[in-house]
């Protein structure tokens, strides 16, 4: 309701045979960070996680001061260098404020913006990267996680869970030669409902993410080739996903979710239907209370990467008007000058 969100440190080693993430850094809801060097290199004192194999924590990292270069304080007996990833969370806490406080983002789109600018187009990290960096380390400059980049499509989603299936089929993506030159990334969050009586099952419930083209049939050619939820039959047999390989796959009841195709050196665009949109879907699963998930906002970032390196973000913009959809652009010069002008002190004579 109040756009809170919790940034946790990643804790630091108190001896050199803990390495194992801990309280509060195992927190699911909050947004944990690790240090890393000046060099972008994980830090002798950072601990490691996973928290559970499908709770990724920690969830980005930071530049926390190390040995190559400390972080400079002010302490009561004057300045100090300092290192350690308590130093290293206010910096992440700071640009989400950025993004709730002056950008008027929700925190749901915020989360999702830092990680997103934090995993980038790295679609598969492996477990040491993730164990060390959670989805990687947030970009120094908040330019570069607010503004896009020259090839990109970027637009922010933002809604309301309140049935099984909330979907939208309707994202006119633009279309060269009655194709999509394209590779598509998506990031999701949102925050559960949990219950500490169900052991290492946390949160209560699963928000599933499915993106990607309409085919003829009017489903979705999700971009992962995710078949959860889907009531698909292939070659007369029904498909079934264990759960295991759900969690695995597709991070089943992880709260952050991530789809990405794999950039290649040599790129094909992919083929239109006859519905000329893309669409999007979340399906909702509870684990308990089916009320659970009703109600539960969700953010997602969508990243729509032109294969030829061509920008086409007006034209998307104007399918997107001609569609019916209002178009608010992230102005960000004229957000900064708003919360100035709303936070400026008056003095009455």
């Amino acid at each position: 309701e109040n756009d809170v969100i919790f940034v946790v440190a990643g804790t630091n080693k108190p001896s050199a045979d803990i390495e194992k993430i801990g309280s509060p850094a195992d927190s699911i809801n909050s947004m944990v960070v690790n240090a890393v060097t000046q060099n972008g290199l994980s830090t002798k004192y950072a601990r490691r996680g996973l928290a559970l194999s499908f709770f990724a924590k920690p969830d980005v990292s930071y530049y926390g001061g190390s040995e190559e270069k400390y972080i400079k304080v002010s302490e009561p007996l004057g300045e100090a260098n300092v290192a350690g990833t308590s130093f290293a969370a206010p910096w992440i806490a700071r640009k989400l404020s950025y993004l709730i406080d002056i950008l008027g983002l929700n925190r749901e789109v915020a989360k999702a913006m830092i990680i997103d600018a934090a995993r980038d187009w790295n679609e598969k990290p492996t477990p040491e990267e993730v164990a060390l960096y959670g989805h990687g380390i947030v970009p120094i400059k908040i330019d570069d996680i607010v503004h896009t980049k020259e090839d990109e499509i970027k637009f922010l989603v933002y809604d309301v869970s309140e049935k099984w299936n909330t979907y939208n089929y309707y994202f006119p993506v633009p279309i060269k030669d009655d194709k999509y030159p394209y590779i598509a990334r998506a990031t999701m969050c949102y925050f559960p409902m949990c219950d500490r009586t169900q052991g290492v099952d946390y949160t209560n419930t699963e928000l599933n993410l499915h993106f990607g083209r309409i085919n003829n049939k009017g489903k979705i050619e999700d971009i992962k080739g995710d078949k959860q939820n889907q009531d698909v039959i292939l070659d007369n047999e029904r498909y079934f996903l264990l759960e295991g390989e759900a969690r695995e796959r597709f991070r089943k009841w992880d709260n952050v979710k991530y789809i990405a195709e794999r950039p290649k050196n040599k790129m094909m665009p992919k083929k239109s239907y006859d519905n000329k949109n893309w669409g999007m879907e979340i399906k909702t699963n509870n684990r308990l209370d089916p009320e659970d998930g009703m109600g539960i906002r969700f953010g997602v970032v969508v990243t729509l990467k032109e294969i030829n390196g061509i920008n086409r973000i007006d034209e998307f913009i104007k399918n997107c008007t001609l569609n019916g959809w209002l178009v608010n652009r992230i102005d960000i010069q004229t957000r900064v000058d708003i919360n100035k002008k709303v936070n400026e002190d008056i003095e009455f004579e």
